[in-house]
C-alpha cells in the first residue's frame, strides 16, 4: 500500500511538474508572437544618446529611457540636450532620427493588407526621416506639425519645429527639406493668403510639394514662401545634429539654382505668393 502510494505521488509530481513547463513555453511562445506581431506595426523607441524620455498618454509623465521600448498609439518621445533617440517604424523599415530638445508623439499606426500608416505629431525641435516603401504595400506616413503637415512616400527628409521669437521678430515656423524623393505640404491660410495654425471658417488648405535638393519654411501670419535650394547637405550612415543646417532661417541658396515657388515651377522674381497661392 504504502508502495503503491508512493508511486501515485510520484506520478503526480511527474504530471504537475510537466503541465507547468507546458504552460509556460506556450505563455513565453505566445508572447515573443505577440511581441513580434506588435513591432510590426507598433514603432520602436531606442536611446541613442543623452536623455531620451517616453510616456504612453498625454496625460502621464515622462520616463527616462535606458534601452528601448515600444511606442503605442498616443505616446510620446522627449530628448534634452545634446540627446539623441531612433525610431523604428513598420518593422524596421522606416527611420526616424530625433535629435536634441525634440518631442515626437505617435498619433496613429497601422498595417494593412494593402497599406501601411504612420502618422506623428512633431512638437519640437529637429527630425530627420527615412520612409521607405514596404513590399507590396502603400506606405502612408505623415509628419504634423502646428503649421503644417508632411505627406511622404519613399522620401528622406528633415523637419525643424520652433517657437516664436519675439527677439528676431519671428513668428513660430515648421522647416521642412528634402533629401531624396519629394514631400507634399499641406498648409492652412486665412482669406488673406497667411500662414495659420487653427483651421476656420474662412480658412482653406494649400498642397504644395517639396521636391528633392529644396527645403520650405512655414511661418505664422506670413504667406506661403517660394521653395529655396537647401545647402548640399547629405546624410551619412549614421545622421548627427550637425548634419542638419543649423540656421533653419538661412535662405541663401546656390547662384545657380532658382528658387521655385510653390506651384513647382521656377519663380520669375515676381514675389512671394503675397496674398496667398493658388
Amino acid at each position: 500500500m504504502k508502495k503503491e502510494y508512493i508511486l501515485y505521488f510520484n506520478s503526480f509530481v511527474l504530471n504537475f511538474i510537466f503541465s507547468f513547463i507546458l504552460v509556460c513555453f506556450c505563455f513565453f511562445s505566445s508572447s515573443s508572437f505577440i511581441y513580434g506581431e506588435n513591432l510590426k506595426t507598433n514603432p520602436l523607441v531606442k536611446r541613442d544618446e543623452g536623455k531620451v524620455y517616453t510616456k504612453k498618454e498625454t496625460k502621464e509623465d515622462w520616463k527616462y529611457l535606458i534601452g528601448s521600448i515600444m511606442l503605442e498609439k498616443d505616446g510620446s518621445v522627449k530628448t534634452q540636450e545634446k540627446s539623441k533617440a531612433t525610431v523604428e517604424v513598420w518593422d524596421g523599415k522606416t527611420f526616424l532620427t530625433v535629435f536634441e530638445n525634440s518631442i515626437l508623439e505617435l498619433k496613429d499606426v497601422k498595417v494593412e493588407e494593402e497599406t501601411s500608416i504612420a502618422v506623428f505629431q512633431q512638437g519640437a525641435g529637429k527630425v530627420w526621416v527615412k520612409v521607405q516603401q514596404m513590399t507590396g504595400k502603400k506606405a502612408d506616413f505623415r509628419i504634423r506639425t502646428p503649421q503644417a503637415v508632411l505627406a511622404v512616400r519613399g522620401t528622406e527628409f528633415y523637419s525643424i519645429v520652433a517657437e516664436a521669437d519675439a527677439s528676431q521678430n519671428r513668428g513660430a515656423y515648421t522647416k521642412a527639406g528634402v533629401d531624396k524623393g519629394s514631400i507634399e505640404v499641406e498648409v492652412l491660410v486665412d482669406k488673406d493668403g497667411k500662414v495659420i495654425s487653427t483651421e476656420a471658417t474662412d480658412t482653406t488648405k494649400q498642397t504644395i510639394k517639396v521636391p528633392e535638393g529644396y527645403y520650405i519654411i512655414i511661418e505664422e501670419g506670413l504667406p506661403i514662401p517660394e521653395l529655396k535650394p537647401d545647402p548640399e547637405w547629405k546624410k551619412p550612415t549614421d545622421p548627427v545634429l550637425s548634419d542638419i543646417p543649423e540656421d533653419p532661417m538661412n535662405t541663401t541658396g546656390d547662384a545657380g539654382t532658382p528658387n521655385i515657388n510653390p506651384q513647382g515651377h521656377p519663380d520669375t522674381g515676381t514675389g512671394s505668393c503675397d496674398g496667398g497661392c493658388q
